[in-house]
């Protein structure tokens, strides 16, 4: 569970609920009619860009967002590195029972074309041909939260200009004006809800997960094309930690001290004169 996503949407609802008066008048905050006026605009207007099976993605989109990703980077480069040992003493083929237990995907389908001879170029060309199949996958699936982050503000802009369009038409009758108020006003509110806090946090956190899983592929890419030309596992690991996080970052370190000018002229010019007294 990625806690920091769960506890953003909650933290934003219970200040909501904060600001409208702790729970006292959560009720007039609630009204069907405006709500389904920004769900339904937004989902009609995003089901004219998309096709219907991007639009069911929606909600393993959440899914994914609520949960931390398992791709870690420490955990690649130690899998890669021992990898490349077990293939310096055994061989390549060594390697072929690793790639039926591997669960990861990608990484299985890296070492069963070492594993079969494939010559690097092809390797390399296959592999980055995956990368850029998720990046096409993963920019359509951002592509519709980005758009329903666009169209729900929008629509609540169009709920508002129903509710005030129904109450300038019946000011005479005093019952109406309430009800049509209260769209013209609740759909802004639903509209920037939900494009502020719902789909566009979603669309950040869907770009996030795509550059963690292309540096993943990259890694593995890199490291499984340096374990088939034989590189020592030690250079494999450092090139490796190039992908990931630094570990070491000195947020203490201090910059080198900077010398003027002037300061720099008078041992110069000592030494010159040391020179000339000492030929």
């Amino acid at each position: 569970m990625q806690w920091s996503a769960l506890a953003g949407f909650l933290l934003g609802v219970g200040m909501l609920a904060a600001a409208i008066g702790l729970g006292r008048e959560l009720t007039s905050f609630w009204d069907w009619p405006s709500l389904l006026v920004v769900l339904g605009g937004t989902l009609a207007g995003t089901s004219i860009q998309y096709p219907l099976s991007e639009l069911l993605k929606v909600p393993r989109l959440i899914w994914l967002a609520l949960h931390r990703s398992e791709l870690d980077p420490v955990k690649t480069e130690e899998r890669v590195v021992r990898l490349a040992e077990k293939a310096r003493r055994e061989g390549l083929l060594s390697l072929e029972a690793e790639a039926e237990e591997e669960e990861e995907p990608f990484l299985a389908k890296a070492i069963q074309l070492v594993v079969d001879g494939v010559e690097p170029d092809q390797i390399d060309a296959i592999l980055d041909n995956d990368v850029e199949q998720l990046q096409l996958r993963h920019q359509v699936s951002r592509g519709v939260l980005e758009s329903m982050a666009r169209l729900s503000p929008a629509f609540g802009m169009v709920g508002t200009l129903i509710g005030l369009i129904k109450m300038l038409s019946r000011l005479s009758d005093p019952s109406v004006i309430g009800p049509a108020m209260a769209l013209a006003l609740l759909t802004t509110f639903y509209g920037a809800i939900l494009g502020y806090m719902v789909f566009q946090p979603l669309a950040g956190n869907l770009r996030l997960r795509t550059e963690q899983e292309v540096r993943y592929r990259e890694a593995v890419r890199e490291g499984m094309l340096a374990l088939q030309a034989g590189e020592n596992p030690l250079l494999i690991r450092a090139r490796l930690r190039g992908f990931g996080p630094s570990r070491t970052t000195r947020m203490d370190a201090q910059p080198p001290e900077m010398e003027m000018p002037g300061e720099r002229e008078e041992p110069r010019a000592g030494r010159r004169a040391a020179v000339q007294l000492h030929p």
